[in-house]
């Protein structure tokens, strides 16, 4: 392969010189002639430099389609917390697309203001979550998880529940209304990430820009 290469480029420094030696002697003799085989001397001399590099150099016209064909990602906004959940639709009950990062960028697709629910809500702090209402503990949620409200069985506070989608167990808790932060009324956002993966983000994990 070396020797294959030295062998190219020998090539190409001769016709080079012959290239020069046609330019040099353009004024004697029959100069329509010399510069015809200037000229294919010239076209002689690409073709192998092309042959050297391995392949032939894009045409401004195939360059200008390649630009064309690129997608420019403009994002206008970004995820504000961290371990954001990307959902399939806009509900806390809808699978999960994938998980975000703080910053990462949005393109903001289109929005949906659900009428009505309160089965949802957003914890505001920090909450430990037991086998039944009244049970063993099983694990804590950080502020920001979203939670089902199955209702309130003391008239003050909220019975929620969590199911991890790894370990597949399901918590429970009892929580004072003002530690929960509603859905309903609340917008969704349609996003689209950088990678092209679309879904639906809750929007107070977004921040326009």
């Amino acid at each position: 392969m070396k020797s294959s290469i030295v062998a190219k480029g020998l090539l190409i420094i001769g016709v080079s010189f012959q290239v020069i030696l046609l330019s040099s002697c353009g004024n004697s003799g029959n100069d329509d002639l010399k510069a015809k085989e200037l000229e294919l001397k010239e076209r002689e001399l690409k073709l192998k430099e092309q042959e050297l590099n391995g392949g032939a150099t894009a045409t401004p016209e195939q360059s200008q389609s390649s630009n064309t064909n690129q997608v420019t990602f403009s994002a206008n906004a970004v995820v504000s917390g961290n371990s954001v959940i990307l959902r399939a639709d806009h509900s806390t009950t809808s699978n999960k697309v994938k998980s975000m990062k703080k910053n990462d960028g949005l393109i903001i697709l289109d929005e949906f203001i659900p009428d009505g629910n309160y089965g949802e809500a957003i914890l505001t702090q920090k909450t430990d979550f037991f086998s039944d209402y009244n049970g063993v503990f099983v694990f804590s949620l950080p502020r920001g998880k979203a939670v089902m409200v199955e209702g309130r069985s003391d008239g003050y506070r909220y019975d929620i529940s969590y199911q991890d989608a790894k370990s597949k167990s399901r918590g429970f808790a009892k929580i004072s209304p003002d530690l929960l932060e509603f859905i309903s009324g609340k917008t969704w956002y349609h996003v689209r990430l950088i990678d092209g993966t679309t879904g639906w983000v809750f929007s107070e994990f977004v921040q326009k820009m």
